[in-house]
């Protein structure tokens, strides 16, 4: 026989793989009779010693310390030896252990060291004391001592299991298999006695014997209630409690009240718990004292009269018929338990206020622990293996509640093939089996304080924090050391109930009490009536709600039933319950004489208290015995209960009752005793209920608001609750930067405001940010607000949020300006940030046209808009070529010759002769380009005039003939050509895939002409390929978002359907939309045929033109911008974005219409092609798209001719190379047809175009 007196167990956290129930069971197959565990802490004490003694085992208690350069080991030879380990526990947790610590400490202990130098240094403090070794070897080198004992340092049971340890280690300091394994202990297994005694000698194993018989800890039998500050607590309460009912009942107590308080006051003090109720009195009346709602009453304290009169409650007991004996029983001893609520923010004020007057070292939470469950050891292992998070969010989301990894592999093939395809996954399992369910960290009991009239030190070891101490030991077994729980609860529920009635108060200066507002309010009711509990403590879930519309409660007792009733087990009576409340069944009171018993719950046993209240009347128990049978009962205890069936029957008997009516009886309350609810705690939590309904029913946007508070956060929450508030009108405004609060709802009767931390990515850091800087005055604008609050945070992600969530509405700016000119804003804020405002130069922005009358109408509304909306810019307009070209950085050019009136003869010349008109395509095209040639040539030599550095960006259409003009006439000009189209159809296929981000969210290859091209491919940010999921949208609907909703005018909505017919022709890309009129020419006519006079050009000028002149003329009329209509287009926001990647330097990736030069490399390389660019400050560097397809290749060529042909005929005034252009292009059918139509556009364009000869 030995003892081990160096066991380490779980609780010595991440550090030992041993739990307790494990040891002993090892310990009774090793026939090993005493043994010691001897972890860093004392966390595990009370467990090894209750397991050890129900198991004839026993239990040393030891503690390992850190002491010079060694460990030592101290046990406890009895109480006082163990109260000196709670002290030197307590040191060590916060320094080093001295000497004089040891010296100090030092009684009823036994020291076991491991070398000479602390032998000695200790040898005059401890009277008992050892010299540990674990092998004859050691002891040979020992010659300072005989007192040698075995000691072999226990961390496991299983000799196997010493392979596992590392990997607990690595947990708990973080590492990784990377960092490797530098521990290893394969000797550190509970030895059996054969391996002792083959390394040690009959003295060292007898010595462990020793040790163990010196070592006998007896707890006291003593309460350690805290102490009232009153010279005589029985009298205090007793007057206390006269008072206090006195003043409940204003006066008019009747001769049952006063019986029952006197005889709830006698069993109290019988009992010594005089001061607990004095205690919890105290803090309750503090915090009333200070404004903090203390909820009504919880669990069986409500049934206490005195609780009620000492305001601990707001139960009346007489008046819902609630028993004291289900609360206190003196026939069943145990401590008084009373749980008390306050609003969550508020419960640390009050645990404040009781360390203040008890003494910090006199009050402590509890400790617990957070153990290894099986995703967390999952997760664990699996960082420490470096396994791919997918494959470790693979296996947890497939463990079902509190299932090991183990049974999830016995049931899943599908797991078990997926474990066995790797070796670091097969590894992970036979981890993870290990060590499931070890304690992994300490962590708080939610509600528990412990408070004690004697420093707890002195009772318990203790876990010091800043803040609140904890008892080392866990609930289970404070009670049987003389220690007091109170549970202290933070209820989310009653901070809303205070935030509604502090903020109704004030707003509508009321004065809300709930002591004054009667039970049976009819529109509070209803709530419950009607099933609109959303947000109603205890009935959120969806199953209430329908219980309650079909119950149809019609007052507060039946919310009372509802509340107990709908829980496992007496939920099977529901139905029933419903057809006797709403007499569609006849009530069967089992027997008569029950019926004032079962008569609020229609014959059917709800409420434990309805058990006692039974065996009171049909066998005379009085309510104490009744307390312990109903415990019986609902315990299961099998002889207690034979016994009782017995007294219970002939008790009944004698009271004139029938030996079966009484064995009926009986059965029937065993049956519900099981799951029979606490009536005390059901009205209660009902008092909380119907007060949440009450100010829901009557300032439903202030409990709303403080609901959606208490969800930020939580999305689907703040969904479903703003979803309720539609339901009932209540309009909800979106944050606004100068009005939301940083985490408040602001509220009126019918609005409601969100605040700014209901947005995504804006925390409560940022909010406050907002909040403080808006001290300083509102925000006039968003450059305002971005330069106020641009030191505090510049995140782009952050202001992109508050854009989307409409923060900014009030600067009269819509989201996808904002959102498409946030980096150049946020780009001048970063170049201005440290200037004063007279420093800095401000952008200007001028307005040039060649026609005053148009340019006046659009202009004034111009000037209004950024003078409201960007008053550090200005702005100026003319009509002067000089003035408009000195001193500016870029000419952003977009022109049409002719306007609408050329366009819409270009349209429809072509449609008398067979062939579709259109504005950039076929003949339209040709006539535009035309006209358009000399009018960019004319911008261009203006700006290189007056301002030779300048960028000319050019978006005037039709863009390719204009660019292969630029490309002859003015080579070396500064000039960029873009389109809109792909941006635009970007945007749409970025908007089908719904990436958050739009069509920056893409990375394109794309090849073609102007107005003529495809998609080759299509990735995210992360290179998947998009191209698979656009390809199967556009094969059914084209380019149409939502086939549901048609918002585009008419043409465009063909446009954007036909995609798909192009799309077929060549399915291995992704065309634009205007092949359309290309290869499918015949449809196009058809399709315009049908309204040959009314075209595109009509249509623009009817929605797009009217519009925007009309949104014009309204800002000047009314001198404001606010609510204007004024809209950018795919245009507007690129080529924005183009001059901002020149000038910011920003390398972007940009489609742009440039000389080809090999770019494509099986295509002219003097063609104009359209293919993606990387931008900078020096211009362009092409992206090398390599070859196209033939099918692809023919076209262009044949388009690209089209172009140069139209081009040359500008230049030279030739008549031929027009007409060859028309013949050529793909769009008409013949030479003559051409020639009609060119003819017929000369006549129209002799304003225009150069003479043709």
């Amino acid at each position: 026989m030995y003892s081990p007196l160096y066991i380490k167990t779980e609780y010595s956290l991440l550090s030992s793989l041993i739990k307790i129930d494990d040891l002993i069971l090892k310990c009774k197959t090793c026939n090993i009779n005493s043994l010691a565990i001897c972890d860093d802490n004392l966390f595990g004490t009370m467990e090894f010693i209750k397991k050890c003694n129900k198991n004839n085992i026993k239990p040393i208690i030891g503690l390992d310390i850190k002491y010079l350069s060694s460990n030592i080991l101290l046990y406890a030879k009895n109480i006082n030896g163990y109260h000196n380990l709670i002290k030197l526990e307590g040191i060590k947790e916060e320094n080093d252990v001295t000497f004089d610590d040891l010296n100090k400490y030092n009684n009823d202990l036994i020291c076991i060291c491991f070398n000479e130098e602390i032998y000695m240094n200790l040898r005059n403090i401890y009277n008992d004391i050892y010299v540990g070794i674990n092998s004859l070897n050691e002891k040979n080198n020992i010659n300072y001592t005989k007192n040698i004992v075995f000691v072999n340092k226990t961390l496991y049971l299983e000799r196997y299991e010493y392979k596992y340890l590392p990997y607990i280690f690595m947990i708990r300091d973080g590492k990784t298999i990377n960092d490797g394994i530098s521990f290893i202990y394969q000797n550190n297994h509970l030895f059996t006695y054969d391996e002792v005694i083959n390394k040690v000698g009959i003295d060292e194993i007898n010595n462990t014997l020793k040790i163990a018989n010196m070592c006998n800890i007896e707890f006291e039998n003593k309460l350690y209630m805290p102490k009232y500050d009153t010279s005589n607590s029985k009298e205090f309460l007793i007057n206390l409690a006269n008072k206090g009912l006195n003043k409940r009942l204003n006066g008019n107590v009747s001769n049952l009240y006063k019986e029952r308080l006197n005889h709830e006051l006698d069993v109290i003090i019988k009992m010594h718990f005089e001061d607990y109720f004095l205690v919890v009195y105290d803090y309750i009346k503090f915090a009333k004292q200070n404004n903090i709602l203390v909820g009504p009453g919880r669990g069986s304290a409500a049934g206490s009269l005195v609780c009620y009169s000492l305001g601990i409650t707001d139960v009346d007991p007489l008046k819902y018929n609630l028993l004291f004996e289900r609360f206190l029983n003196p026939e069943r001893i145990t401590l008084p338990d009373i749980d008390t609520d306050f609003p969550d923010e508020d419960r640390d004020k009050v645990i404040n206020y009781v360390k203040e007057k008890y003494g910090k070292d006199h009050v402590s939470g509890i400790i617990t622990f957070g153990t290894l469950k099986s995703k967390q050891a999952i997760r664990d292992v699996g960082r420490i293996l470096n396994i791919k998070n997918s494959d470790i969010d693979y296996l947890c989301k497939r463990l079902s509640m509190n299932e090991s990894l183990k049974d999830l592999r016995k049931r899943s093939m599908e797991i078990s093939n997926f474990i066995d395809s790797d070796d670091k996954l097969k590894l992970l399992y036979n981890i993870v089996n290990e060590i499931e369910n070890n304690k992994r960290h300490t962590s708080i009991h939610a509600a528990g304080i412990v408070i004690s009239y004697k420093a707890l030190d002195e009772i318990v070891p203790i876990y010091k924090q800043d803040d609140l101490n904890l008892t080392e030991y866990t609930m289970e077994y404070l009670e049987e050391l003389g220690l007091i729980k109170m549970d202290f609860l933070g209820l989310k529920n009653l901070s809303i109930i205070k935030e509604v009635i502090d903020n109704v108060n004030k707003e509508k200066s009321l004065n809300i009490n709930f002591n004054n507002i009667p039970l049976d309010d009819k529109f509070a009711i209803d709530i419950f009536k009607m099933g609109d509990t959303t947000g109603i403590f205890q009935f959120e879930s969806e199953g209430m709600k329908k219980f309650l519309k079909d119950l149809k409660p019609e007052n507060f007792n039946d919310i009372s039933s509802a509340i107990a009733l709908y829980r496992p087990g007496p939920a099977s009576n529901i139905p029933l319950f419903i057809k006797r409340r709403q007499n569609l069944e006849k009530i069967d009171y089992i027997n008569p004489a029950l019926e004032d018993i079962l008569k609020e719950t229609y014959g059917i046993i709800v409420y434990q208290e309805q058990i006692m209240l039974i065996a009171k009347k049909l066998a005379s128990y009085t309510l104490g015995e009744a307390d312990i049978l109903r415990r019986a009962m609902s315990k299961k205890k099998i002889e207690l209960l034979k016994q009782e069936e017995e007294r219970f029957i002939s008790n009944s008997v004698k009271n004139g009752y029938t030996k079966e009516e009484s064995k009926e009886v009986y059965d029937l309350i065993l049956k519900f005793a099981n799951y029979g609810f606490n009536k005390s705690h059901s009205i209660c939590y009902s008092l909380i209920a119907y007060r949440m309904a009450y100010l829901k029913a009557y300032f439903p946007t202030y409990f709303y608001a403080s609901l959606l508070k208490g969800v930020i956060g939580s999305e689907i929450k703040t969904i479903e609750y703003l979803n309720e508030l539609k339901k009932i009108n209540i309009k909800v405004l979106p944050p606004s930067i100068n009005e939301s609060n940083s985490k408040i709802y602001k509220v009126n009767d019918k609005e409601i405001m969100l605040p700014l931390t209901s947005i995504r990515n804006i925390g409560n850091l940022i909010a406050n940010y907002i909040e403080e800087e808006r001290l300083n005055g509102k925000f006039i604008d968003i450059y305002d607000f971005l330069k106020r609050i641009y030191k505090k945070t510049n995140n782009i992600k952050v202001i992109e949020s508050l854009i989307y969530a409409h923060c900014f509405d009030e600067f009269g700016i819509n989201i996808t300006t904002l959102i498409n000119n946030l980096d150049d804003i946020m780009n001048y804020i970063s170049l201005t940030i440290d200037l004063d405002d007279i420093s800095i130069e401000k952008p200007i922005l001028k307005f040039y046209d060649n026609d005053a009358e148009r340019q006046e109408k659009i202009a004034k509304a111009c000037e209004i808009l950024l003078k409201e909306r960007a008053p550090e810019i200005a702005f100026s307009y003319t009509t002067d070529p000089k003035e408009a070209f000195t001193d500016i950085d870029f000419v952003m050019a977009h022109i049409r010759v002719g306007k609408y009136a050329m366009r819409e003869k270009d349209e429809k010349i072509p449609m008398k002769h067979g062939v579709f008109g259109q504005e950039t395509c076929g003949p339209g095209g040709i006539a535009y380009g035309m006209r358009s040639i000399g009018g960019v040539i004319e911008i261009l030599d203006y700006m290189e005039k007056y301002s030779p550095n300048a960028w000319m960006l050019n978006y005037s259409n039709p863009a390719a003939i204009v660019a292969e003009a630029t490309r002859r006439l003015r080579p070396n000009s500064k000039i960029i050509n873009i389109c809109d189209m792909p941006v635009g159809i970007e945007d749409r296929m970025a908007e089908i895939l719904g990436l958050p981000g739009g069509r920056k969210d893409m990375t394109v290859r794309y090849y073609g002409l102007n107005h003529f091209g495809w998609w080759c491919d299509i990735r995210d940010k992360d290179g998947n390929d998009l191209m698979p999921r656009i390809k199967e949208h556009v094969a059914k609907y084209g380019y149409i978002v939502n086939p549901e909703a048609h918002n585009d005018e008419a043409s465009w909505n063909d446009t954007f359907g036909k995609a798909k017919d192009v799309y077929a022709v060549d399915p291995d890309t992704l065309p634009n939309t205007y092949l359309k009129y290309y290869l499918f020419s015949d449809y196009v006519f058809n399709h315009d045929n049908q309204h040959p006079d009314h075209t595109r050009a009509n249509e623009v000028m009817e929605h797009r033109e009217k519009n925007v002149f009309a949104a014009a003329k309204e800002i000047v009329e009314k001198g404001t911008a606010v609510d204007c209509k004024f809209q950018s287009d795919d245009h507007a926001s690129y080529i924005v974005d183009l001059a901002e990647a020149i000038a910011f330097n920003k390398k972007a990736r940009m489609l742009l219409i440039v000389p080809n030069d090999g770019a494509i490399s099986n295509f002219d390389p003097t063609a104009m092609v359209e293919i993606p660019c990387i931008v900078g400050s020096n211009g362009y560097e092409k992206v090398c798209i390599g070859k196209i397809p033939q099918f692809q290749k023919g076209l262009m060529e044949q388009q690209v001719s089209v172009e140069k042909l139209v081009v040359e005929a500008w230049i030279t005034g030739s008549y031929q190379k027009l007409w060859q252009a028309l013949t050529l292009s793909k769009t008409v059918p013949s030479a003559s047809v051409a020639k009609a139509i060119l003819d017929d556009l000369i006549e129209a364009n002799k304003d225009y175009w150069p003479e043709l000869k």
